[in-house]
Order: C-alpha cells, then structure tokens, then sequence
C-alpha cells in the first residue's frame, strides 16, 4: 500500500499499569527496525499515575541501547522488500499481539479473531518478515502487487 508503518509500545496491562521491561521493549523494537518500520512510539502516559511518564531509566536505557545499536550502528538496513501479502478483514480491530487480544481495545475475541490469529501465525512461520499485513479495502487493491496473497479466511 506504498505506506510507512511502524511499531508502537504501550502497557502490558492496564489493572496495575505496567509498562514492558527494558528488555521486552529492546526485543520488540529491533525485529520492528529490520522488518521495516520507520518509526517507534512508546505510549508514555497513565492517568493513574497523575500525568506523570511511566517509563523508568531500565526502558530509558533500552531506547538508547536500541538507537546507538542498531538505527545508529546497525549492519542491517530497514528497506525491506516483500513480495507476499497477508490480507486481514476490513477494517478489522484487533491489536495482533495475541490470540486473547481485544477488539478496537474494548471488545473481547470472537471466532474470527481465533480464525485470523492461526491463520496469520501460519502465514508467519511461512514467509517470515517478507509479509506485508494489509486490510481488505476496496481502494488499494493488490492485484499486480504482490506473487502471493493469503487471505486470512483462506486454508492452506
């Protein structure tokens, strides 16, 4: 869809809030970096916390590990090409990270998100990070742009 994308970072849970450890945050910003995300954003706010960041000089190191590292130093470069595409459920909500996740943040899972979450892990262990993950929508349509496209309610 011709788009940069990136990674965003925020709360492992919301009752306590609990931010990533530095370690966690490191391991989800470099595979981000070389799959080629072009930005990264750290959600650093809790309104139980009376404004006040959460993040902690562990996640403050890990940032700067991850930017001398490997934006700064890195060997490997961000432009990836990919040549397959996963196409998910228009305007389809859920966060990805598990197949538990909530649905626009507030919904719980349902069949399809369980049908998408496997369909999507097989597609991964096949291609790898040459995937794009794109919606289903009628504007940008994949024809010509991609060898393989796997459908999330597609069997393989």
């Amino acid at each position: 869809m011709q788009k940069s994308w990136g990674t965003i970072i925020d709360w492992q849970s919301q009752s306590p809030i609990i931010m990533p450890t530095g370690d966690q945050m490191y391991s989800e910003l470099k595979p981000s970096f070389e799959s080629g995300a072009k930005y990264a954003a750290v959600f650093n706010y809790s309104p139980d916390n009376n404004g006040t960041g959460l993040l902690q000089k562990e996640q403050f190191a890990a940032l700067q590990k991850f930017w001398t590292s490997v934006v700064e130093n890195s060997t490997e470069t961000n432009d990836v090409t990919v040549q397959d595409a996963f196409v998910l459920p228009n305007d389809y909500g859920s966060g990805l990270r598990s197949q538990n996740d909530t649905i626009w943040g507030i919904l719980q899972p349902d069949s399809t998100s369980q049908q998408v979450w496997d369909a999507l892990q097989s597609a991964l262990i096949k291609y790898g990070n040459g995937l794009d993950i794109v919606y289903d929508d009628p504007a940008y349509p994949l024809a010509g742009r991609y060898q393989q496209v796997y459908w999330w309610n597609q069997t393989t």
